[in-house]
């Protein structure tokens, strides 16, 4: 018997011996789905369910100029108009520019504007054995890089919006009182004691805001709000290190002895220019161990419905002991360049809600910006950056005012398929005719709204928009060295040079501390 002659005879045999296992009632019996014996159907790639989404950072021009660690430019920023009529054998009048800037190296000229770069960097790192067995599903270090720089460039992003390199200071002291609307405070006579924490643009979205719905501002625009058990992963995940983005506590102020009776207790205190958010910090009894924090809202005030004395206190470890809110490594973003001395910007700290009513049909806060912008600068085409927040209380706003152009399909389909529900995807400006698109950013914390030209409409203007990033390099994977310190690991990170440019901010306008209601 040849060799192919006992394989065949082999298979033969093991084929009968398989099929009379498989009929033996035994063997069906000890096989099933609980054995484990089936396939696993994992869906390639992993659900990644995270926002990592940088809409604002897409509508920023970028340039790069390599072979440099700074940008320095010059701009016009005004042509003194002469009179325009003369007489026979008389020269014109003659026209006078001002430059931005200021004289130079002991000169009279004026001197070129300029921006340092600022470098930013995220790091990540695989080790061989993730990315070995990561290999056929989603492989490991492009997941890694691409999330990487996702996150660097969602946190580029809110740079732009809030970034900035000097500190807050010191919130002020708040003032406590008993709330003229109902609350669920009742006790004897009682002291209440808070203080308040500020955060920059970086800590509020890192944090868990608390909003009241629109029905639950009162009349005042007052925010209404039952106190919470703050913890410290709501409040600061990064723990009390340098770039927090947190001021110090306030000093603390009290209300004296109160004897309420179903009763909210409202804590007011100073706007601060530039701050996203405030932690509040609430106790009955004197000093920051006593205090704990409450709720984190984007208004100066609060009238709160309940106390909870659950949450951190204000001698938290998460909680900054000096005023931590600026990064001197980085760079003013769009709202510290408005709010600085000279920048030309609309401003308006409202301190209060929009106004839309019927007799006016407009919001009048918007409107007064579009028209104090063109009176000044001539633009009329802006986009409207706000928050969710915002954007909910522009529809809102809108359709109280009867300024909402609703329109309606008369056919049988749109008879009985009607929506409920409204949103403002633009603005008509009232001064010059302009449609003004509205956009909702997820990194702009609630109580600001920025107004930003989509053009610059000047002859020789040689500039298309207000801002625009300028570097050396953009982002870039930069691999390291693993070591026997480390083990196998692949370590990068991803790396840009390059600083936001405000090249002309006398076209913007910002409206601050803008409460909801």
């Amino acid at each position: 018997m040849n060799l192919q002659s006992v394989i065949e005879e082999t298979l033969a045999k093991a084929a009968v011996a398989t099929k009379q296992a498989m009929d033996d009632p035994a063997m069906k019996k000890s096989i099933s789905l609980t054995t484990g014996l089936q396939g696993y159907n994992l869906q390639a790639p992993a659900k990644q369910l995270v926002p990592l989404m940088s809409p604002f950072r897409q509508s920023i021009p970028r340039i790069i100029k390599p072979g440099a660690n700074s940008d320095h430019w010059r701009t016009i920023t005004n042509i003194v108009t002469p009179t325009p009529f003369t007489t026979s054998r008389a020269a014109g009048a003659a026209m006078a520019y001002t430059l931005a800037g200021s004289a130079e190296d002991g000169g009279s000229g004026p001197s070129s504007l300029s921006a340092a770069f600022k470098v930013m960097g995220v790091q990540g790192d695989v080790d061989r054995e993730s990315q070995a067995a990561s290999q056929g599903f989603d492989d490991a270090l492009a997941k890694e890089t691409a999330n990487t720089l996702l996150m660097a460039m969602k946190l580029e992003s809110q740079a732009f919006i809030g970034g900035r390199v000097t500190a807050l200071g010191a919130a002020s002291t708040p003032t406590v009182a008993l709330a003229t609307t109902a609350g669920s405070i009742t006790a004897g006579s009682t002291t209440y004691y808070a203080m308040i924490c500020a955060l920059n643009n970086f800590a509020a979205n890192r944090a868990r805001l608390d909003q009241a719905s629109l029905g639950n501002y009162n009349a005042n625009g007052e925010n209404m709000l039952p106190g919470r058990a703050v913890t410290a992963a709501e409040f600061n995940p990064l723990g009390n290190v340098a770039g927090c983005g947190l001021t110090a506590v306030s000093a603390e102020g009290n209300s004296g002895a109160q004897t309420p009776t179903n009763k909210a207790l409202k804590i007011t205190w100073a706007a601060m220019q530039g701050a996203a958010a405030y932690a509040v910090f609430v106790g009955t009894t004197t000093g920051a161990a006593n205090l704990k924090l409450n709720c984190i809202v984007t208004q100066n005030q609060v009238c709160l419905t309940s106390l909870n004395a659950s949450g951190i206190a204000a001698d938290n470890a998460a909680v900054a002991s000096t005023d931590k809110s600026a990064d001197a490594n980085g760079y003013n973003g769009i709202i510290e360049q408005l709010l600085a001395s000279g920048s030309g910007a609309y401003l308006k700290n409202l301190a209060a809600g929009l106004t839309g009513t019927a007799a006016l049909a407009e919001i009048v806060e918007i409107q007064d910006a579009f028209s104090a912008i063109y009176s000044q600068a001539k633009i009329g085409k802006h986009r409207v950056v706000v928050s969710g927040i915002e954007a909910r209380t522009l529809a809102a706003k809108g359709i109280l005012s009867n300024s909402m152009q609703i329109f309606a399909n008369p056919d049988a389909g749109g008879r009985l398929n009607m929506t409920l529900g409204a949103h403002v995807g633009e603005i008509l400006n009232a001064t010059t005719g302009d449609r003004c698109p509205v956009e909702t950013e997820p990194w702009l914390p609630g109580g600001v709204i920025l107004i930003l030209p989509t053009e610059i409409p000047y002859p020789s203007a040689n500039q298309a928009t207000p801002f625009q990033w300028v570097g050396s390099y953009d982002w870039e994977r930069w691999d390291y060295s693993s070591t026997t310190t480390t083990g196998p690991i692949y370590p990068f990170e991803v790396r840009c040079n390059g600083v936001l440019e405000a090249i002309f901010t006398g076209g913007c306008g910002m409206i601050y501390n803008v409460w909801k209601g």
